[in-house]
């Protein structure tokens, strides 16, 4: 085990525990991209229903054309988007939100995030500042770490 472990480090890279997980699901996400609305309610705990999102400049226009819905709960950072076949296909992670992504929390710190998961796959720019580090812990799911202005994980997006 330990040369087959060995060699896979020295072939594909480092290994990095925190993409421990299901596919379409890191570690520490409750909700598996996929995933029914039935099942994102009772894995969230909650009665809600989803809701028609409408386009108004929070998210990026690409994250919600088409029009999806989603079920919002304030109180604990957490929104996830559902497709037209009312399906997860991105969850959304902001403050209050607790929990480790992948083994990063928000308000982690960019060095402490290459720390745990290696260097991004990505890196997105918007002026001078590098807002988003993309990663790729398996063939089903993208992470994308969005960064405030002091540089610490503001958002964190799990999507297909």
């Amino acid at each position: 085990m330990k040369r087959i472990l060995l060699f896979s480090t020295l072939f594909f890279g480092a290994v990095h525990i925190g993409f421990a997980g299901e596919l379409g699901k890191p570690d520490g996400s409750p909700v598996r991209l996929g995933d029914s609305v039935d099942m994102v309610k009772q894995a969230l705990g909650t009665d809600m229903n989803p809701e028609l999102d409408e386009e108004t400049g929070i998210l990026p226009a690409t994250l919600l054309r088409p029009r999806t819905s989603s079920i919002q709960l304030k109180t604990k950072g957490i929104r996830v988007f559902f497709n037209a076949d009312k399906k997860a296909k991105t969850i959304r992670f902001d403050v209050p939100f607790k929990g480790r992504i992948a083994g990063i929390r928000i308000g982690e710190t960019k060095e402490k995030l290459v720390e745990i998961l290696g260097e991004p796959v990505k890196k997105i720019k918007f002026g001078t500042r590098e807002n988003n580090y993309i990663y790729y812990p398996d063939d089903a799911t993208t992470l994308n770490f969005m960064f405030s202005a002091e540089n610490t994980v503001e958002t964190i997006f799990v999507a297909k």
